[in-house]
Formats: structure tokens, C-alpha cells, sequence
């Protein structure tokens, strides 16, 4: 590695130095390329396109590595809890890794049980959630996630929680034209 910029790493391949862009730097989301390698590391990276007219010649590292989402179904199959973390949050859902290179968005609908205005009020990137997996289309590396599927409805046991009759004390959350909801 020669250099490293904000949008990848150079690496001298005899003379000539090509980029290694951060898209394929790693299978894991990469912010900067100081996160994955060092000016004067040596690595094996693949040639992915070359353009004498431009003088570029684009590299990869992530294509000499093993691909995390081979055999992810039996690993993280679907109906099956997980631990994770969250890596990204964003308006409509959040970014959740189970294993570096192998993430799922968990959309906002599947937050809370709760009406969720803004992803943050219930997750932020770090924090550490047991989800459960929807679905998985390997092929195009996506994953469907649940934090409220994996909480459990909140409904099972609320007969004998909350028998009917009984007084119960709760903050009011709003209110409308036609009642309260608590």
C-alpha cells in the first residue's frame, strides 16, 4: 500500500499504482481505508478493470477474500434469533451486521410494537440487538430483520397480565377526538 485517501488505498503493483476503491476494500462497510490497511502493508489484491487511456487501474481486496455470504442461509437461517449490532441508522430502518460482511436492514416497521417517529429513538450505530431473520435472498445479499419479532408480541400472557376488571396504572401516551391511548 502506498497511500491511503479518503475514498480507497493506492497500492504500487510494480511501478504502477492502482486504486483500491472502499467499496472494495472489505465485504464490511469501511469508512476509511486507514481502518483496513497500512501505507507499506503488503496485500494480494485482484485487478478488476484497467483504462490506459484514463491511466486508472482499479483494484480489489475483497475479491481475493472469501465472501461472507456463502452458506449465510445455514448460518443465520430464517425464523432463527440472533445477536447483532447495529451499524447504520437511517429514515427508513437500520443497518444491522450479524457477522462482518453480512448485514440486514430491520425497517422501521419492524422496530418496536410502538409507533416509531425516528429509528434513533430506538436504535443507534453501536448498539447491541438480538434480532430475528424474515427473509434472505443470497443472491443479491439482502436480509429482512426484526427487533419486535424477536421481543415477542406483547399481547402473549396479556389475559392473565391484565385480567379484565382489574384497575391498572399507566401513563397516558395520547390523546384524540374519540379517547386516550395508554
Amino acid at each position: 500500500i502506498s497511500r491511503l485517501m479518503d475514498y480507497g488505498a493506492f497500492a504500487d503493483i510494480g511501478g504502477v499504482d492502482g486504486l483500491i476503491h472502499v467499496s472494495d476494500l472489505s465485504h464490511s462497510h469501511v469508512h476509511n481505508a486507514a481502518d483496513v490497511v497500512k501505507v507499506g502493508e503488503k496485500v494480494t489484491v485482484k485487478v478488476l478493470k484497467i483504462e490506459p487511456d484514463k491511466g486508472r487501474i482499479a483494484l480489489g481486496l475483497k475479491q481475493v477474500q472469501p465472501d461472507p455470504w456463502d452458506g449465510v442461509t445455514s448460518q443465520f437461517a430464517p425464523g432463527g434469533t440472533f445477536d447483532a449490532t447495529v451499524t447504520r441508522a437511517m429514515d427508513f430502518g437500520a443497518v444491522i451486521q450479524l457477522a462482518p460482511g453480512v448485514e440486514g436492514l430491520c425497517p422501521i416497521a419492524e422496530l418496536s410494537w410502538s409507533r416509531v417517529n425516528k429509528v434513533e429513538d430506538i436504535v443507534k450505530a453501536g448498539d447491541h440487538v438480538r434480532v430475528k431473520v424474515l427473509n434472505i435472498d443470497p443472491p443479491r445479499k439482502r436480509m429482512t430483520l426484526s427487533l419486535k419479532a424477536a421481543a415477542g408480541a406483547p399481547w402473549t400472557g396479556a389475559e392473565a397480565k391484565y385480567p379484565q376488571g382489574e384497575l391498572v396504572e399507566c401513563p397516558v401516551k395520547s390523546t384524540t377526538d374519540f379517547g386516550a391511548f395508554v
